[in-house]
């Protein structure tokens, strides 16, 4: 469809800033899943690789494991009365 007193957009500059927009937004989700299954020492390695050689779960365990420091309901509760 023509703009009026112009020429019709071209569909590659319609596609071109949303696949960087989709990157921008894409790539730290994919870094920060990447880092959750790699070893430390793949982490602290220099140049990093795009995907890990092996794969630990060991970061998952250990925040799945970790102490919440959540306040449950009766201690809420039990804050508000005093």
């Amino acid at each position: 469809m023509a703009r009026p007193g112009g020429h019709a957009p071209k569909p590659l500059a319609a596609v071109c800033p949303a696949l960087v927009l989709t990157a921008f937004f894409l790539l730290p989700i994919y870094l920060i899943a990447i880092a959750a299954i790699s070893t430390p020492a793949e982490i602290s390695a220099f140049p990093r690789r795009l995907y890990p050689r092996q794969i630990s779960l060991d970061t998952l365990l250990f925040f799945s494991l970790f102490p919440v420091c959540a306040v449950d309901d009766q201690q809420r509760r039990g804050a508000l009365l005093t």
